[in-house]
């Protein structure tokens, strides 16, 4: 061999060298990362880590101080939306879900519903009468209402 060939062979180990270098290298810190990603590697991030092999406590207690003061800053409120039941009054006459009803009929209707609103909708030509007997019989079953006007 000459030393042509030789000098050629050895930029080539060398050349073959260096990438397998540089290939473990990346996945050293390809596994370092996820380590600390997701085992909290150091005490970094939000969970318990270890530092030099001993629990580090002291900084996920602080942080979860921190969380717990967090939740209490924040209020949760829970909205409970009830359906509405409309009712219009036209004349003598009570519209319930887009159909003429008695009222005994409505009451039992509107009593069988549990939690509900009810809006009453008098039209312009509504009979005192019927308003006055809607209303009586809606507070003598304890049904809560409100008249739109």
């Amino acid at each position: 061999m000459s030393n042509k060939e030789k000098t050629k062979l050895n930029g080539n180990a060398i050349l073959k060298c260096i990438i397998i270098i540089a290939v473990v290298i990346v996945v050293c810190l390809g596994i370092i990362i996820f380590l600390w990603k997701n085992i909290h590697l150091f005490g970094m991030g939000s969970g318990k880590g270890f530092v030099g092999g001993v629990n580090n406590t002291s900084t996920s207690n602080s942080m979860n101080n921190d969380d717990n003061s967090l939740m209490s800053q924040q209020e949760i409120t829970t909205v409970h939306i009830k359906p509405v039941e409309q009712i219009t009054v036209s004349r003598n006459m009570y519209l319930y879900k887009n159909k003429e009803i008695e009222l005994k009929e409505l009451i039992n209707e509107l009593k069988s519903l549990n939690e509900i609103e009810i809006e009453i909708n008098p039209e312009a030509n509504v009979s005192p009468n019927a308003m006055d007997k809607l209303t009586k019989a809606l507070d003598e079953n304890t049904l809560k209402y409100k008249v739109i006007e």
